[in-house]
């Protein structure tokens, strides 16, 4: 089952309220209309534009049994779980709820061996699976940065990960980056290092404007 996480994040206490993290997964859903900048859409067509390789905002690699994905995540689909529980939410809630949010970028990072959880597919090797652990929990901030086309290193704001026991087919974190590093860049690169999967270093490109014409979700 998947369960709701306490998370309080540091820069900006960018989270103050519970985070569930069946937020992280994208639902199976048909785009009924087209999505372009300017428009509105429903969460579920939000959630579906995400998933289009032709906007941009998923970048996917396999290398052997290694699965690694990288998906841009909106605001609003963070402050969904600030809302969930108000009887009436008004543009003034919706708007209040995105302030805290609104100095950086969040991805969602999903990575799979053999359809595993990265540090469960080594569980028999206690040594290494404590290393994931670690590095997973801790260290994220050395193997994950962004390098924008001006050549200058983006450091990662903050990451949650909440481990879930081996109970899903892949890890899945949250990943948070100032925005003010890449206003000036049209195009950036997501480096992720080899954090012990023997797959070496990956990189997805984006398009920084791409994240610009992520469809409002009309919350009517």
């Amino acid at each position: 089952m998947w369960g709701s996480l306490p998370v309080m994040w540091l820069p900006g206490r960018v989270f103050t309220a519970y985070f569930s993290l069946i937020g992280f997964l994208f639902a199976g859903c048909v785009l009924l209309v087209s999505c372009g900048s300017g428009d509105t859409v429903t969460k579920q067509e939000l959630q579906e534009y995400l998933r289009d390789a032709e906007h941009g905002l998923t970048k996917q690699r396999e290398v052997g049994n290694a699965r690694i994905s990288l998906t841009y995540r909106p605001v609003d689909l963070l402050v969904e779980r600030d809302l969930r529980d108000r009887e009436r939410i008004t543009q003034e809630a919706i708007d209040s709820a995105r302030a805290p949010y609104s100095d950086f970028h969040y991805f969602i990072l999903s990575m799979s061996v053999n359809n595993k959880e990265v540090a469960h597919a080594s569980l028999s090797d206690r040594t290494v699976f404590t290393q994931m652990i670690e590095r997973l929990s801790f260290d994220m901030g050395r193997f994950v940065y962004i390098i924008s086309d001006h050549k200058d290193t983006v450091h990662l704001a903050d990451f949650i990960y909440p481990r879930m026991y081996g109970m899903t087919g892949g890890t899945e974190m949250l990943l948070a980056f100032p925005k003010a590093s890449l206003q000036k860049s049209r195009r950036f690169e997501f480096v992720l290092e080899d954090i012990g999967l023997q797959i070496g270093t990956t990189r997805f490109s984006f398009e920084t404007d791409d994240l610009g014409r992520v469809p409002v979700w009309d919350w009517s």
